[in-house]
């Protein structure tokens, strides 16, 4: 699961928008000003209907300030 969905920074966030564009969804902010540090993104390989697909969470992150 990713740590940023109870983070204070999501709506600022750069790792953020780049999981977003990774899953392909609408972004919170589309101009994120705050990079955080040392975000740990966690990247799941797995099949999917004949394919492969890509899972990408952060699991970590010394900026993790709780909402």
């Amino acid at each position: 699961m990713c740590i940023c969905l109870d983070c204070s920074w999501i709506q600022r966030c750069t790792a953020y928008h780049r999981v977003e564009k990774e899953h392909g969804v609408p972004h919170l902010n589309q101009n994120p000003d705050f990079t955080p540090l040392n975000p740990q993104i966690h990247i799941c390989v797995q099949e999917v209907e004949n394919s492969w697909g890509m899972e990408w969470d952060v699991r970590g992150c010394n900026s993790f300030q709780a909402k």
